[in-house]
């Protein structure tokens, strides 16, 4: 059986969509909505849950943020739950796994509701990692791709571990110039054996160089330093827009030119944005 995830390749660390002042601030929250607080977590005595699994559970639920709005049915949000708890135990392995939460409200106040949380989930069989195969590269060798995947053939198979892999691959190739690379994990299930046979097929694109470099807000050392990395004409090493050490909160544009295969690229510290978000626009 073969099961495909659709993954966009994510220059993690500095590459996001950009996001409006509001979403920036991790401290802004929304009065209007009601805070969900699950104050207690309990699991069907007849799951066979690992012990240090229903932790895991536990801790996954209690810290997820969930803001609804006062007329929100409780239905409408338990969805949110249950993706919770079925990726925390799809991240354990457990890739079928079936899961159902039911929340039972303990206190309504104006501006959050209290809930006691069942669990009641079959974790089913425990599939680890089978082969790990690269597909379409041609930058990099596979030895350099696995090594970057970091991905330990039978441990129990991970989406989080495959997610952290494509994003370390992406850095890689955004070292390069190669900013619209593309990574599709593909996945073969194999029931009998216990296991599943991972391919990242990439899909490399162009390699881009810098057009020009605009630097907002820096001292002249500072400014001199980044440019002198990244003159007119280098390969855009996407890793050198990274804050060093995280001493600016920066907002970096790419303004591609998809013809020449160059990009224009801005760099300003007087704009505060989340964790070097990076505004990427294609011109013809």
């Amino acid at each position: 059986m073969y099961l495909r995830i659709a993954a966009a390749a994510l220059l993690a660390g500095f590459s996001s969509i950009l996001l409006n002042a509001q979403d920036c601030d991790p401290h802004h929250k929304d009065a209007s909505k009601i805070k969900v607080i699950i104050a207690s977590v309990e699991f069907a005595a007849n799951d066979n849950l690992p012990e240090e699994l229903r932790t895991q559970l536990k801790e996954n639920v209690q810290k997820t943020e969930i803001g609804i709005d006062a007329d929100t049915p409780d239905w409408n949000w338990f969805d949110e739950l249950n993706e919770v708890t079925t990726e925390s135990l799809m991240n354990a392995g457990y890739f079928h796994a079936q899961v159902h939460t039911t929340p039972f409200l303990i206190r309504a106040q104006a501006d959050q509701r209290t809930y006691a949380l069942r669990i009641d989930a079959q974790a089913g069989t425990l599939f680890r990692l089978g082969a790990v195969r690269f597909e379409n590269g041609t930058v990099f060798t596979e030895d350099e791709l696995r090594k970057r995947a970091r991905l330990t053939i039978r441990e129990p198979f991970s989406l989080a571990r495959t997610r952290r892999a494509i994003e370390s691959i992406s850095r890689l190739y955004g070292t390069k110039g190669y900013i619209d690379v593309s990574i599709e994990p593909v996945m073969q299930v194999d029931d009998e054996k216990q296991q599943i046979d991972l391919t990242l097929k990439l899909s490399e694109e162009a390699q881009y160089r810098v057009g020009t470099l605009e630097i907002l807000g820096m001292n002249e050392a500072t400014k001199n330093r980044l440019a002198d990395r990244l003159p007119p004409g280098h390969i855009l090493d996407m890793s050198l827009l990274k804050s060093p050490r995280g001493e600016d909160d920066r907002y970096v544009e790419i303004r591609r030119n998809t013809g020449e295969h160059t990009a224009d690229v801005v760099v300003d510290i007087r704009k505060k944005s989340c964790d070097q978000n990076v505004a990427q626009v294609n011109q013809p």
